[in-house]
């Protein structure tokens, strides 16, 4: 209470020293207006900033890697597809069943049968055969269509007719078929025989 006192005998001038001393004592040692955490946040700014552009960065990186992952998703698809088309081997005894199964569902008679040299065209390999067939027209377009719509990719390279004397309704046909694989080995150059 002596305190209390003290203080209520105070004069204005003297209660208004005391105040300053005391609010400068406060603001020195307790008030604190954040001036001093200025630069941390000034850096955690910065941070933020970086961070955001690793987001950016790292959502255009996820974007990219799902179109990537969707376009090996359809390259492997067809990749499947063709591989059943064009396979990575095939022996001659299987382009031979194949020409031979072909053949017996058009219904001509087969008169030779010579397998021509590979040829590596680029990617792929070219196992020619030279044939000689004899039947009729419509038989030999029926082969050709079969050809051109089999599972595995076979062409008809070149296709002849040649006359038969006497005509008895049945053709001779000289034609090239060739078969395709992938080459295990490129061509140096595409188009290359």
């Amino acid at each position: 209470m002596n305190f209390l006192t003290r203080i209520a005998f105070l004069t204005t001038k003297q209660v208004g020293v005391i105040s300053l001393i005391l609010a400068f004592v406060f603001y020195q040692t307790m008030f604190d207006d954040g001036s001093d955490l200025e630069p941390v946040i000034s850096q955690e700014r910065a941070n933020l900033a970086m961070e955001q552009e690793r987001k950016t960065t790292t959502d255009k990186a996820l974007e990219k890697r799902d179109r990537l992952q969707e376009i090996l998703s359809k390259l492997t698809d067809r990749y499947e597809e063709l591989s059943r088309q064009i396979p990575t081997e095939i022996s001659d005894y299987e382009v031979n069943k194949q020409i031979n199964s072909l053949i017996q569902a058009a219904r001509i008679r087969p008169l030779a049968r010579k397998p021509l040299e590979q040829v590596n065209i680029g990617v792929l390999e070219e196992l020619p055969y030279e044939l000689k067939l004899q039947g009729g027209f419509n038989e030999m377009a029926q082969l050709v269509y079969m050809i051109s719509t089999a599972e595995r990719v076979m062409v008809v390279k070149k296709i002849k007719v040649v006359p038969q004397e006497p005509y008895d309704g049945r053709l001779v046909f000289e034609m090239t078929v060739a078969a395709y694989k992938l080459a295990t080995k490129p061509a140096d150059k595409v188009g290359v025989r």
